[in-house]
């Protein structure tokens, strides 16, 4: 269960980083709920890590385009 959630971390954060918008993170964070509703606790943590990840991966987007819009 801890290889699955950490490819689902880090597969969550890789397409924030590919992805980059914002708009599409109150999507992956209402879906937790709906998780953990229909498939239980673990499931939702697992949705809740990959909502995570993806909101990183966002932020880390977010970084690196403003620091090549700076130089």
């Amino acid at each position: 269960m801890s290889v699955i959630g950490l490819l689902l971390l880090q597969g969550a954060a890789l397409a924030g980083l590919v992805v980059g918008r914002r708009g599409v993170l109150p999507a992956a964070f209402a879906a937790v709920p709906l998780t953990v509703a229909f498939a239980g606790i673990e499931a939702g943590a697992l949705a809740l890590f990959s909502a995570g990840g993806f909101a990183l991966g966002v932020y880390l987007h977010q970084l690196i385009a403003e620091q090549y819009a700076a130089d």
